[in-house]
């Protein structure tokens, strides 16, 4: 089955990556002087707790630093500014995440399950008439030997009774008893089949695998239902 690609969301984060890309740069700057503002802000702090703490005189200093962080406030509010203007300056995107939901829930699932429903039905129908079709044959053809089978066991036990054969011989129906899947006859080789598949379905990994497996069938084969008869 074909792989669809989702193209809208790919332009979407097309879009989007190249808008962000140039507010990010524009929006660095601006975390950037603010982180430069926490710098200094610590530093006015230190060297006045240390002034203090030594009985230095640090007014030069810490003049200085006031005089940077009043200098860097005014930065904050250029690199806040150069933002919001990039924001308006910059073309809007044309795709919305609301156009992305819809489009996808509207087009892009019914085009994957246009696909995908049919030919995996198509295998689930197959599979099933197939199960269902060696029940009628266990029970139909079963009942065609059943009368053998009850006469069969019957002159076993006369040979016994009348001293032809030591032992009553074991005898089989030729159908019922076969062994499909670990179950004797097919209704209980089916439940065999179906804990098979449940203990399947649990492991992903093994089924993800499988696809190049020997067994599995792409496409499910078309098959006429009176095929035989």
């Amino acid at each position: 089955m074909q792989i669809f690609n989702f193209e809208l969301l790919d332009q979407y984060k097309e879009e989007h990556r190249e808008r962000s890309t140039k507010l990010s740069e524009y929006l660095k700057a601006w975390d950037d002087a603010k982180s430069r503002l926490r710098e200094l802000e610590k530093q006015y702090e230190h060297t006045f707790t240390e002034s203090v703490g030594k009985g230095e005189d640090k007014t030069a200093e810490l003049a200085k630093i006031d005089d940077d962080i009043t200098l860097q406030k005014e930065v904050i509010a250029r690199r806040e500014r150069d933002y919001k203007l990039a924001m308006q300056a910059l073309p809007v995107v044309e795709i919305s995440p609301v156009q992305v939901v819809n489009t996808y829930r509207s087009e892009f699932c019914p085009k994957v399950q246009s696909e995908y429903v049919p030919t995996v039905q198509a295998k689930l129908d197959l599979a099933r008439d197939l199960l269902k079709s060696a029940l009628i044959d266990h029970h139909r053809i079963s009942d065609e030997y059943d009368p053998l089978y009850a006469e069969m066991k019957e002159m076993s036990q006369a040979n016994k009774t009348t001293g032809r054969t030591r032992y009553i011989e074991g005898v089989i129906h030729p159908t019922k008893y076969f062994e499909f899947f670990g179950g004797q006859g097919v209704p209980s080789g089916i439940s065999r089949l179906f804990g098979e598949l449940r203990d399947y379905s649990g492991k992903i990994d093994q089924i993800k695998q499988d696809a190049d497996a020997d067994f599995y069938i792409a496409v499910a084969p078309k098959t006429t239902k009176k095929v035989g008869k």
